[in-house]
């Protein structure tokens, strides 16, 4: 409900937390930051915050932020197991692809509140979220304000097979600062938008789409 974890630095998953074997992390309050995987040349090296494989991750509230990955998803990284986020802010995270949070091959996260804000992928796509693969349901909260730096520079980016559903919520999607493609959201894989109020903006350098589908 409380307390600081930060500044935890590993070679391969999760610098500050690593929650694996049918675990359950439910997170009400307090801060992890500023989280670190170092090695870029692992297939591993992911969730500079937190990794969870064959567990389960509710977020409630408190704030993730900072963390910094030198492959996949700054702040959170789900390789297997359940990702639930219906409170709290998850901001700031920092990779190559998926800034903030990165969905492995086959698995799902649902956004029902909170905020995610602020990622940067860094010489890729998704600057909030990276869907290898993954399903991304969202029914309510806010995603905004996404950056990325890279070649192409997606806040929301669905890789082939991927499936991203939007049932409710606020999602306000800002592109900026990418020399090469820039969509707001991309899909090699599915979007289906039900609900919700969705403002998705290109990369004004790219002469891309608010929302691309292929």
């Amino acid at each position: 409900y409380g307390g600081t974890i930060t500044g935890g630095s590993v070679t391969h998953r999760g610098g500050n937390l690593y929650i694996i074997s049918g675990s359950t992390l439910n997170l009400y309050g307090g801060v992890i930051e500023n989280g670190t995987t170092a090695s870029s040349y692992s297939d591993s090296s992911h969730g500079g915050n937190i990794y969870v494989s064959a567990s389960t991750l509710n977020v409630y509230g408190g704030t993730i932020s900072g963390g910094t990955s030198q492959l996949l998803a700054g702040n959170i990284y789900m390789s297997s197991g359940t990702l639930n986020i219906s409170g709290g802010t998850i901001t700031g995270g920092s990779a190559p692809n998926g800034g903030n949070i990165a969905i492995a091959s086959g698995k799902t996260a649902t956004v029902s509140g909170g905020v995610i804000s602020d990622g940067t992928a860094t010489t890729g796509n998704g600057g909030n979220f990276y869907t290898d693969g993954g399903t991304l349901n969202v029914t309510g909260g806010t995603i905004e304000n996404k950056t990325g730096s890279g070649a192409a520079c997606y806040a929301i980016d669905n890789y082939s097979g991927s499936t991203t559903t939007i049932n409710g919520g606020n999602l306000t999607i800002q592109v900026t600062g990418g020399t090469g493609e820039g969509d707001g959201i991309d899909s090699n894989g599915s979007v289906v938008i039900n609900g919700g109020t969705v403002k998705s903006y290109a990369c004004a350098t790219s002469g891309d789409s608010g929302i691309d589908a292929d």
